[in-house]
Order: structure tokens, then sequence, then C-alpha cells
């Protein structure tokens, strides 16, 4: 009988052990997917705008080139530049972005001054974000365009 509950003992210590090893592998593997989904959304905003910014438009020019047209109110595509840059940006986060599904807030300011601002849901300054992506264009004053994508 002694024996018996011995054995009866160390079978529930075996049992309590691998039952806290599955559940320390399963909390160890959650945390890994919430910090590469971090890492992967980081890297979307940053990569996007500095694809977004060095392509070439139909008008001739890259992005980056319109957004500092627009902010000296000029033309290089019509009916404007900020027109042209609003409704091209609006088109290529509507068929990435939005079609995963992600909360936005693209900017681009000089000084105080906002330029341009698209934005998707309810995402704005108030809104918990992933790291943004951020990107100066030259210009006097600099021209910053950044990307957040919201939680």
């Amino acid at each position: 009988m002694k024996s018996q509950m011995e054995l009866f003992g160390i079978a529930m210590v075996v049992v309590v052990l691998t039952l806290g090893l599955f559940l320390f592998l399963g909390l160890r593997s959650q945390r890994n997917v919430n910090i590469q989904e971090s890492y992967a959304t980081t890297k979307i905003a940053q990569n996007m705008l500095n694809v977004m910014l060095e392509v070439k438009t139909d008008c001739g020019v890259t992005m980056s080139e319109i957004i500092k047209d627009s902010a000296n109110l000029d033309s290089l595509c019509s009916p404007s530049s900020k027109e042209y840059a609003e409704a091209y940006l609006g088109n290529l986060f509507a068929v990435t972005l939005e079609k995963w599904n992600k909360p936005y807030l693209f900017t681009a300011k000089q000084g105080s001054d906002e330029l341009i601002r698209i934005q998707y849901l309810d995402c704005d300054e108030t809104k918990e974000k992933e790291a943004p992506g951020v990107q100066p264009i030259p210009s006097v004053p600099p021209i910053i365009v950044r990307l957040d994508i919201c939680k």
C-alpha cells in the first residue's frame, strides 16, 4: 500500500511538471508571435514610405517631388500637386493597408503646416500606434512625411 502511494505521488509530480512545461512553452511562443507581428508592422510602415516616395508616377516625377511641389502650391501634375498626391496615395493605401484592415494615419508636414493628411478608420494622434515610418524630404524648412499604423 505504501509503495502504491509513493508511485501515485511520483505520477502526480510528473503530471504537474508536464502541465507547467506546456504552459510555459505556450506563453513563450505567444510572446514571440506578438514581437514578430510588431516588428513586421514597423517594417511595413517604413518600407512603404521608402518605396512610395521614390516611385515614378504617371506625371513622370517621383511622389517625393510631388509632395515637395504641393508645399509650393505649384502644379507638376493636374489638377494640382496636392490633389494628385492625395488621390494617388489614397489609391495606394486602399489596395494595401485598407485591404489588410490596418488603420493608418499618413501626414506630410512642413514646419507646423500640414500639407497632406490621409487616415483610415479611427487612427489619429490619440491612438496607440506601432513605430512610425518617417522620411524627411529636403526643402526649406524640411518636409516630414510620416506613416503611422495603429494597433
